[in-house]
């Protein structure tokens, strides 16, 4: 029996659609480029609130259908990790067909993920917000550093020398907040005076509702 040419495209193209699951998240290739360690402040690139407090940020929705984020997870309790993501918290990404591409030095992660999981995601619970990636070659955050003795003008010059950009001098606490390239973070935590180098996070406020 002859089979025509148009039978054998048609089979063909069935044969194709059956390889594809199209209820799945789509195959995602992207790798990152290699990083850039530059420590001049000048070089940092601190990404910008795409999502928080059950909310598009400034810029509202991307208007692509999947997005290179740096989602934080922050720490539900004293005894997660402070200086890498929960596992539980990585398996929430990929659930929602998220691929997990870097993990930084505190509970935050690189990932590439459909645009439309990333609301579903932080109202959940798993992440607290997401930061768009300005510069996919930098791992930059806005980090505070506590000291376990009074701050010295020094402090600040080391801040600057690791590739920070200053934003606050607490001579109380002590302590120093600025943007830090996430290896700097790792630095600051091996030296013997600093008592702890930690990822800032967003805090939302409820407004309350006046009483009908």
């Amino acid at each position: 029996m002859n089979v025509g040419p148009q039978r054998v495209l048609a089979a063909l193209v069935l044969g194709v659609l059956a390889c594809v699951d199209s209820t799945g998240p789509a195959r995602d290739d992207y790798e990152l480029p290699p990083p850039d360690s530059t420590l001049d402040p000048a070089a940092l690139r601190v990404g910008e609130i795409l999502y928080a407090c059950n909310r598009w940020g400034a810029a509202g929705a991307p208007s692509v259908d999947r997005v290179l984020v740096d989602v934080f997870f922050g720490r539900r309790n004293a005894t997660d990790p402070d200086d890498r993501p929960r596992l539980e918290s990585l398996s929430a990404v990929q659930a929602r067909g998220g691929k997990v591409l870097f993990q930084f030095a505190f509970p935050a992660a690189r990932v590439r993920i459909d645009t439309r999981e990333i609301p579903p995601l932080v109202d959940g619970g798993e992440v607290s917000f997401v930061r768009t990636v300005p510069d996919p070659r930098r791992y930059d955050w806005n980090a505070i550093v506590g000291f376990r003795r009074p701050l010295t003008p020094a402090d600040s010059t080391t801040f600057v020398a690791l590739g920070g950009r200053v934003q606050y001098v607490f001579q109380l606490i002590p302590a120093i907040a600025g943007d830090l390239p996430n290896g700097s973070l790792v630095t600051f935590r091996q030296m013997h005076d600093v008592e702890y180098a930690e990822a800032a996070g967003v805090g939302c406020i409820d407004h309350l509702r006046s009483a009908e």
